[in-house]
């Protein structure tokens, strides 16, 4: 191993650190190897002369980062409704399937590792006032004693833009009215909804449903507005989501 000696003039000492601050290298695979060598190799004061006054990030990207960047979804703050918490795997196992024989969205099993307990959850809402909507249509289908919890909710991430490109794709907030097996219900529904509101609907198919949505905003408190006037007019399941423009 090299001797990295401290050299030393009167009262003045040269001290080179790698500060882990301003310029950023990622060391990985071969790009690792050839910074290793090249520190191994090269004179101690050439180093001095070249870097005593630069500041290096070494940042090293693992396999369970590379692994979220693949993901269409990021991990926020939010709320889902739980239905179920067991220690029995097959008791989550029914609870979960009856949810998505109901048309549920957003079904999730978890096992909790703090306190092993295996949890049935709903939804991936952004706020509480969201969460309090879908508590109220799970109970009318079927699941009464649910809850509101805080946790990490998924949110589609936005598709890169192209420079230059008219017409990209964006993540806009819509209200959802229905969520259904039956593609000729999800047509029907959409057309009423097109003849008593003024506001565009479309019928999105996804997992097996068909799914009808209504608007497309740029901000979730113009969605409330419309969601609020769906519930107010005799769809109590409107809910918001976002969805690709």
């Amino acid at each position: 191993m090299r001797d990295f000696r401290l050299y030393r003039t009167g009262q003045i000492f040269l001290v080179v650190f790698l500060l882990f601050a301003t310029s950023t290298v990622v060391a990985q695979g071969d790009t690792a190897a050839r910074l290793k060598n090249y520190l191994m190799h090269t004179d101690f004061r050439e180093l001095l002369r070249k870097y005593g006054q630069h500041e290096v990030q070494f940042q090293i990207k693992g396999e369970a980062e590379k692994r979220l960047e693949a993901l269409p979804y990021i991990l926020v703050d939010g709320y889902r409704v739980q239905i179920f918490a067991g220690r029995q795997i097959s008791q989550a196992q029914k609870v979960a399937q009856r949810a998505r024989q109901a048309n549920l969205d957003s079904v999730y099993l978890v096992h909790d590792a703090g306190d092993g307990l295996y949890k049935v959850q709903v939804g991936d809402c952004r706020d509480r006032d969201a969460a309090h909507i879908l508590l109220d249509r799970l109970y009318y289908a079927g699941f009464p004693d649910g809850w509101i919890v805080e946790t990490k909710v998924r949110v589609p991430k936005r598709r890169p833009s192209v420079p230059d490109r008219e017409g990209e794709p964006a993540v806009v907030f819509a209200v959802q009215v229905l969520a259904t097996a039956d593609s000729s219900n999800a047509s029907q529904i959409a057309q009423q909804l097109k003849q008593r509101f003024n506001a565009p609907v479309r019928v999105v198919a996804e997992d097996r449903l068909w799914k009808v949505v209504m608007g497309a905003f740029p901000t979730r408190d113009q969605a409330s507005q419309l969601r609020d006037r769906l519930i107010q007019n005799g769809y109590p399941d409107a809910w918001i989501t976002q969805i690709f423009q």
